[in-house]
């Protein structure tokens, strides 16, 4: 009977920014620490060989230079509002997901024409991470709601 009554407890709505952090920091306790990129490997275009593990240390110093300049202090990320506002504006129904992704893909293409541009690169992978954090926080939300919605299946009193 205790069993069924801790199921029955809701879990309460959660910020996604403040559970984000706090699984983010056990993460990165468990992980060994990251390595930086090298000194002699600069972040513009050049005649050198970059890499996937440099491109990928460049993107994510990307990530945290552009979370220092343009995030809020909140952590909420600029692509949310941009796809509300590109909604609004045009009456389509893209995600913040859907954001990430074309962005992605415009690096891509860029990519696929002209010379190599290493910021096509390192931001490709940025944005595809950024996508991948998206996609990550939607599913945690889903998982936590198939357990609210479990709880509360199972609660029955009797009057």
């Amino acid at each position: 009977m205790k069993a069924k009554a801790n199921i029955k407890r809701k879990i309460p709505h959660r910020t996604h920014v403040s559970q984000d952090r706090q699984v983010n920091k056990v993460v990165r306790n468990a992980l060994p620490a990251p390595v930086a990129a090298p000194a002699s490997a600069p972040v513009f275009s050049g005649p050198y060989v970059r890499g996937p593990q440099t491109i990928l240390t460049a993107a994510g110093a990307g990530i945290a230079d552009r979370v220092q300049q343009r995030d809020l202090p909140s952590g909420e990320r600029s692509m949310r509002r941009t796809v509300d506002a590109f909604n609004a504006i045009t009456g389509n129904l893209i995600t913040e997901h859907d954001g990430w992704l074309f962005m992605a893909m415009l690096k891509a293409a860029r990519a696929a024409i002209g010379g190599y541009v290493a910021e096509d690169y390192q931001d490709g992978a940025a944005y595809f991470a950024l996508a991948g954090e998206c996609a990550s926080r939607a599913a945690m939300d889903a998982a936590l709601a198939n357990v609210n919605k479990a709880a509360g299946e199972g609660s029955t009193h009797a009057d």
